[in-house]
């Protein structure tokens, strides 16, 4: 589903036209929730190439939260930059195979590998299947994800009830605050029923 035709639906299941504007708002509230929590269902993996003595890269825009970043067949430690200070003063100077991973300390969206790679990834060859020529040194952000395309029927689901849960719970000539809470405990159980609480 798209955000137009959750937003519709929402429409729908109210059987009233409600504020469209107030409702995109909802809407993004709750999609940036899913995106932090423990377990967020909407992810996206993003290939970068490794390059030797280069330590910074970013991630993409439309990321919530960095979940995970792989050099190679390893995944990298996410570190602060009080536990890199506690491992070696001279860290931001370190090269070799990465190991972990800093992230937003110069800017938002950048991540610093450490050690600083001293090998250029390998590049990828098409058309073989990933699997058959996986690049040993290339790198790999897996993050957390706002859509508003693609969305799928469960989740869609799950941030309807959410949108009519906060829509009628707030004063309003239409305030129900006994259907809110009908449409929190359902959303509610669409979550725990996907294992994701």
């Amino acid at each position: 589903m798209t955000k137009a035709e959750i937003l519709d639906l929402v429409n729908a299941l109210a059987r009233q036209t409600l504020n469209p504007d107030t409702l995109a708002i909802y809407y993004d509230d709750i999609l940036a929730e899913i995106g932090r929590s423990p377990k967020p269902p909407l992810v996206e993996i993003e290939l970068f190439d490794i390059t030797a003595g280069d330590h910074t890269y970013n991630y993409d825009a439309s990321a919530i939260k960095l979940l995970a970043v792989f050099a190679g067949t390893k995944q990298l430690l996410a570190a602060s930059t009080m536990d890199m200070e506690a491992y070696d003063d001279d860290w931001r100077n370190l090269t070799g195979t990465p190991l972990a991973y800093n992230e937003g300390e110069r800017t938002a969206r950048e991540i610093a590998l450490i050690p600083i790679p001293d090998a250029d990834s390998a590049p990828i060859f098409g058309p073989l299947p990933f699997g058959a020529n996986y690049p040993l040194r290339i790198g790999v952000q897996l993050y957390s994800v706002r859509r508003d395309i693609k969305i799928p029927d469960w989740i869609a689901l799950f941030i309807c009830m959410r949108i009519l849960s906060e829509e009628y719970a707030h004063p309003s000539d239409y305030q129900n605050i006994k259907f809110s809470g009908f449409c929190d405990k359902l959303a509610s159980t669409l979550w725990k029923a996907a294992g994701l609480t």
